[in-house]
Parts: structure tokens; C-alpha cells; sequence
């Protein structure tokens, strides 16, 4: 079914979109707006029109290649032409597209290749010869894969005489399978910031909703330029971005890795209009000494997933007016509340937005699973935009998405008027010595005092009181904290089970980050154990 410009966007703000594949929507984009931009990386510019020819070429020698409609096909690299050129056409083909972290070990790789049942894997060859010169050897060793179906992206042998990009068919429409819009496109894996990652099994159908819906509540449209710094291999630069732009004509420019120096001068010269980053992308550029009031005046909106004072200095200090933060979840298809960018200024900072149109949400007792009145605070509840499951692992998908249909987030928030408000970790609360601590309650507190930059608690284990709360915090630019300072500002405005044992300060470069750019709580939990000081 092909799209529609205004009907698409007409019935994505109803919540009623058609069903359609990625590559309807690749199709459609490239139909209505060809001439445009559809990437920018660095002084590269692809058109709409070159980009879906260099799909259906790819397509033709994935198939050459002996990749069949429903094979599972690892894509490993950064964020490049060579990345989404592959990525659309493995999907454009009938197969299913394993978008795997280029910050992995080679331990890890291999791990979620088997978990995942890969069975041919594309890689661009830089990255191999940088970081990985022993992962081949690891995976012929480990895994299902042989060595004809490991293959480079830009035609290099890897293993197979006819690797992806050499010599071989032109290709046309005819070696696209038009995938069914109802089955999987992605075994996207979760970010795996507070667990071990799971593979999300991701429907064309919804990936191609989510992305309408996003674009539609932030009033994008083909004559947007989106900025994502974000990795293709979550669902930030997977979705929010290269969905976006595919389903509504605006110009995805990117930056292969996320550097802030980098970026400053990627923004400045592309001049997007809009940007999305994590908040530590946000905190790096905001304390970077090349940073101008200038640097990002073409930019009306932008969106993270931090803390009010966070999305205050980000209009303050960046002077984005359009400011907001996102919520969302892999197991939903990505995001799934957003504030309009009309919505008052202190409703964007506070709240992270209203749910889509088409989802429906409620709160429960996160020990009962008892839902709530309104208004209360509990675990949040999400129907209506559920994955297919998790890949291989029944068990866990029940115990993510019950009987009724609602996906158990493991988030603590409560709705006000339709707009949620979110307050951490159901599944992160702290136990100490009894009481129930949110960890969230403290960074914000903490993000409070002057000169904190940003702020992060998790919980140690304790003898006497079961786990107590510590604190990693990174300064402003060029500051020292004074911790006993900070230990005072703490006392007076937080119980004292509340208030954290110990502080450590450390800079934005050691926190430990998962591959989407997120703190990882559970390396975050182990830094601290050991009792790294800094300051």
C-alpha cells in the first residue's frame, strides 16, 4: 500500500495508519520527495531517488548472495551511508535485519549472534580492521555461521566470492520480496543499561507506525534537516531517525560516533532544525569549550531523556525553544510520549509528554500488578504498541506482556490530565534498611547544587541495612565540587536514608555507557563498589 503525504499524517495523528513495510515508506519518500536530501554525512549528500536505486541494487546481491526472504542478518558498524543502505535492504528484501552494538566485545558479538540465531553477517570492513581483526575467527568457532555467509558491505572479500557490493546484477523492483507489513523487519536488542539485553522482534508494520506517530506529534516534515548523533543499532537512531525521515521526507544528517567537539561543528555547518541526544551527549556539548550562544540557533526543537534542570540549561544555555523530553521503551517500538511543541514550556521540562494516539496506558502496583486509580503513582502501563515478543524467550515475553495485553515498562510515573510524569525505576527502587528509595529523587536533588553537572545513584550492599545509595557526580566545566558542601545541601532537603553514603566525582569520559549513549547502572553499580575516588 503506498503512503500519502497529508492522509499519512492526517492518520497517524488519528492513530489509524494504514499498513505499510519499510520499504512502502522508502518507496513513497523516494516517489514524493527524490530530489531531496535524504542523507547528510559530512560533505556526503544522497538524494531520496539515489538512495532507493542503491537499495534495489543491494537487494539484487543479497540475494546472489544466497541471503533468502526470513533469513537473520547481523549488521554490524556506525552510523553510515554503508549502514542504512544495508539495513533497508535487508528489510526491503524479506529478511530480518539484527542490528548488532559496535561497542561490544568480541566475547559479546558473539553472544548475541547466538542468542539472536544469525545466519549471515554484513560488516563494514574499516571497523573490522580497527577493533575487531579476531571476531571472524571467534564466530566461525562459536556460532552457526560459516564463512560464505560473512560478508563486508562495500564489496571487500570476506569470505563469499560474491560479496555484498561487487561486481554482479543491477537489480530492479523484481528482487524485492514487498515484505507483509505484519511480519519482522528487526530483532532490535534492548539497550541493556539496567539487565542483560533481550531481541525485540519488531513488525515492519510497527516500526513504520512509530516512526509516523513521532514524526506527527513533533510537527516534522521534508523541510526538516534531523540532526542524530544517536546509534543506528537502537531504537534512537533506528526509529526515531531513519523511521522519521523516511516517512516524512526530512534530511537525516549524522555523526558516524558521537563526539562533542565533532558535533559543535557538524551542527553549526549543517544547521539542522531539529536534534535528539541522550542527556550525556547534551551534558559533553553544553560544557564544551568550542561551544558557541550561535552554535545552535537553526535548531527549533529537540528532545532527550534527562531531568528538567538538564532540559533547562539545554533552552537556556543552547537556546532550542522547542525543548522537550521523550519516553519510551524497545518493547513498544520506541517512543511513546512526546509533548507537542506548543505545549507550554514548564509542562515539556516537567513532564516527558502525552501517549500517542492509539495507545492506551494506566498504572499499577508494581508487587500486585493491581491497577491504580488516576492520578497515582505506580508502575506504568502501555497497550497497544507491544513487539511480537522477545526472540526465543517465551518466559520473559509473559513477564513483560501479560495476558490482557499491557507491556509491564518496570518504570515508576503517575499521569496528570493525560501527560506522564516520570519517577524512575520501578524495578531500580532502593532498599534501604526497609524503605523504598527512588534513585531518581536523589539526582534530581543533587542536580540541584551548583556546579553539578550531572548526577547518578545506585545502590551498594550494606551490611546492616540491605543496600544504601552512593552518588557518581561530574562537575561543571572547569569546577571541583565540595562534597561536604554537597553532603549539607543533601541533609537538608532529603530523609536521611535518602542521603547518599558516599560521593564520587568523576568526569564525563569514565561513566560507563551503554551503546545507546545511556549510563550503565550496573557498571555504574560496580565503579562504585570499588570505591574509585575522584576530587
Amino acid at each position: 500500500m503506498a503512503l500519502i503525504g497529508a492522509e499519512l499524517e492526517e492518520a497517524a495523528r488519528a492513530g489509524a495508519l494504514p499498513a505499510v513495510s519499510i520499504w512502502d515508506a522508502l518507496n513513497w519518500v523516494a516517489t514524493t520527495h527524490g530530489e531531496r536530501d535524504a542523507l547528510i554525512a559530512g560533505s556526503l549528500h544522497v538524494s531520496y531517488n539515489d538512495l532507493r536505486v542503491a537499495v534495489i541494487q543491494t537487494a539484487a546481491h543479497l540475494r546472489a548472495a544466497g541471503i533468502e526472504p526470513g533469513a537473520h542478518v547481523g549488521l554490524l558498524g556506525t552510523n553510515t551511508l554503508d549502514w542504512l543502505v544495508a539495513f533497508l535492504s535487508i528489510v526491503s528484501a524479506g529478511a530480518v535485519c539484527v542490528p548488532l552494538n559496535a561497542r561490544l566485545t568480541d566475547a559479546e558479538l558473539v553472544a548475541a549472534v547466538g542468542v539472536a540465531d544469525v545466519t549471515h553477517l554484513i560488516l563494514r570492513p574499516t571497523y573490522r580492521r580497527r577493533a575487531h581483526d579476531t571476531l571472524i575467527d571467534r564466530l566461525l568457532a562459536s556460532s552457526t555461521l560459516s564463512a560464505d555467509r560473512i560478508f563486508t558491505i562495500d564489496g571487500e572479500l570476506v569470505g563469499h566470492e560474491r560479496a555484498i557490493g561487487s561486481a554482479g546484477p543491477p537489480g530492479d523492483v523484481a528482487d524485492l520480496e514487498d515484505p507483509d507489513p505484519e511480519s519482522v523487519a528487526v530483532i532490535l536488542f534492548t539497550s541493556g543499561s539496567t539487565a542483560a539485553a533481550k531481541g525485540c522482534l519488531l513488525t515492519h508494520q510497527g516500526v513504520v507506525r512509530n516512526a509516523c506517530l513521532h514524526g506527527a506529534r513533533l510537527d516534522i516534515t521534508s523541510d526538516d534537516i534531523w540532526f542524530s548523533p544517536m546509534p543506528f543499532f537502537h531504537a534512537g537512531g533506528l526509529i526515531w531517525g531513519i523511521g522519521t525521515c523516511l516517512v516524512t521526507g526530512a534530511t537525516l544528517a549524522i555523526q558516524e560516533v558521537f563526539d562533542a567537539g565533532e558535533c559543535i561543528e557538524l551542527v553549526e555547518s549543517i544547521r539542522p532544525t531539529y536534534f535528539h541526544g541522550v542527556d550525556t551527549m547534551y551534558a559533553r556539548i553544553l560544557d564544551h569549550p568550542s561551544l558557541s550562544p550561535q552554535t545552535f540557533r537553526s535548531v527549533t526543537r529537540a528532545t532527550t531523556i534527562g531531568p528538567p534542570e538538564l532540559l533547562r540549561r539545554i533552552h537556556d544555555e543552547l537556546g532550542i525553544e522547542g525543548i522537550e523530553s521523550k519516553w519510551g521503551l524497545s518493547e513498544g517500538y520506541g517512543n511513546l510520549t512526546l509533548c507537542s511543541p506548543s505545549d507550554p514550556l514548564e509542562r515539556r521540562l516537567e513532564s516527558v509528554g502525552s501517549v500517542f494516539p492509539g495507545i492506551e496506558y494506566s498504572v499499577c502496583d508494581p508487587r500486585t500488578g493491581d491497577h491504580l486509580e488516576p492520578g497515582s503513582v505506580g508502575e506504568v502501563l502501555i497497550r497497544g504498541c507491544a513487539m511480537e515478543g522477545y526472540y526465543n524467550d517465551p518466559n520473559a515475553t509473559r513477564e513483560m506482556i501479560d495476558a490482557d495485553g499491557w507491556i509491564h515498562t518496570g518504570d515508576l510515573g503517575r499521569f496528570d490530565e493525560g501527560f506522564l510524569y516520570f519517577l524512575g525505576r520501578a524495578k531500580n527502587m532502593l532498599k534501604v534498611g526497609g524503605e523504598n528509595v527512588s534513585p531518581l529523587e536523589i539526582e534530581e536533588t543533587l542536580q540541584g547544587f551548583p556546579h553539578v553537572d550531572a548526577a547518578y545513584v545506585v545502590g551498594v550492599s550494606d551490611p546492616a541495612r540491605g543496600e544504601v545509595p552512593v552518588a557518581a557526580l561530574v562537575a561543571t566545566r572547569e569546577r571541583v565540587l565540595d562534597i561536604d558542601e554537597i553532603r549539607a545541601y543533601c541533609v537538608e532537603r532529603l530523609a536521611p536514608f535518602k542521603v547518599p553514603v558516599r560521593f564520587v566525582e568523576l568526569r564525563h569520559d569514565e561513566l560507563p555507557l551503554t551503546g545507546s549513549g545511556k549510563i550503565s547502572k550496573p557498571d555504574l553499580e560496580a565503579l562504585l563498589a570499588n570505591g574509585i575516588q575522584r576530587g
